[in-house]
Order: structure tokens, then C-alpha cells, then sequence
């Protein structure tokens, strides 16, 4: 014989079915989370060296487990989820909010380097755009001897070559212009 099932608006309290109320629901919960404030904000005001301190810590502990019995009428034992941007899967609060508070740390410590080291970003770009500098001036500085070199191998082939020193010589025009060129850029 299968058991009636039970309706979405009663709940079982103590082994009976109890009709659920909302809003009696409700001012139980907010009774309990002010009550779980007022502990809270007492066990702070306590002084560090105070003899009550672990008797505000267990008043606490209490007010919290007391609130959290309260809400598993409603919610049972589900772990709180939300639903993806894809409409499709679901990840646990728990993720988020540990996420969220990541990205919220790292953002506050970004903000504090920013603030911090303006002056040393600026000797960095300094340094960069000097490197920079140095590395196009030995490039142009490779550039050119290796020039040099293909120009005195032309001249040595066209005196080897005298049949072919007038194209050798066309070639090393252009090469001598080129060389001219980033010379000129060099300096």
C-alpha cells in the first residue's frame, strides 16, 4: 500500500504533519536572526581577557544552529545552487560566493599596486623603451655588416670574374644604397 503523499504546504514537525504557515514562518526567522545578531554583536563587545568569552561563543553557535534547523523547514538539506548563464547547468553557492570573494581580493591588491608603484611602472616603460632602443640600434648594426660583407664578396668576385663584374657590380649598387639607407637611419 503506498503512502499518501505529503502536500507543499505542510510539514513534518516532531513526527506529525504540521500545516506550514509563511508568514508565522517568517517572523519565527527574523525572531531568530535578530537573536543571532544580538549574540553575535555580544560576544564581540565581550573584552579579550573576559571569563563569558566562551559562554558568548556557545550562545553563538545556538542562535546559529537554531536559525539554520529554522530554514531547513523550507529548504530541507538542498545545497543552495544558481543557474549558469547557459540556462542549463548549476553551480553551488558556496563556488560563487568563494570565487566572488577571490576576484574581490585580487582586485583590492591590484588597486593598492596600482596606487604603490606609478613611479616604478614609469622607470620600467623607461628602461623598456631604452632596451628597445639598443636592440633596433644592433640590429641596424648587423644589418650593416653583413652588407659590408656581401659588398666586399662581391668585389672579390668581380675581380675573379671580370665577365661578370658588370652584373656584380649592378648588385652591389643596391646593396650600397640599402646600406646607405640604414646608415642613415643608425645615426
Amino acid at each position: 500500500m503506498a503512502k499518501p503523499r505529503q502536500s507543499t504546504t505542510s510539514s513534518r514537525v516532531a513526527g506529525k504533519a504540521a500545516k506550514f504557515n509563511p508568514s508565522t514562518w517568517y517572523q519565527q526567522h527574523e525572531a531568530l536572526t535578530l537573536h543571532l545578531l544580538h549574540m553575535t554583536v555580544k560576544a564581540l563587545a565581550t573584552p579579550a581577557g573576559a571569563d563569558d568569552i566562551s559562554n558568548h561563543a556557545q550562545d553563538v553557535d545556538h542562535a546559529h544552529s537554531a536559525l539554520r534547523r529554522h530554514a531547513q523547514i523550507i529548504v530541507g538539506h538542498a545545497v543552495p545552487v544558481v543557474l549558469a548563464r547557459d540556462g542549463v547547468r548549476t553551480i553551488p553557492f558556496e563556488q560563487l560566493a568563494e570565487a566572488k570573494a577571490k576576484v574581490a581580493a585580487l582586485e583590492c591588491e591590484l588597486h593598492i599596486l596600482r596606487a604603490t608603484q606609478p613611479v616604478a611602472q614609469e622607470r620600467g616603460q623607461a628602461a623598456g623603451s631604452q632596451a628597445f632602443a639598443a636592440g633596433g640600434q644592433a640590429m641596424r648594426a648587423d644589418i650593416v655588416n653583413m652588407l659590408s660583407r656581401r659588398l666586399a664578396a662581391f668585389s672579390a668576385a668581380s675581380r675573379r670574374f671580370p665577365a661578370m663584374a658588370v652584373r656584380l657590380g649592378q648588385a652591389a649598387g643596391m646593396l650600397k644604397v640599402a646600406k646607405k639607407e640604414i646608415e642613415e637611419i643608425r645615426s
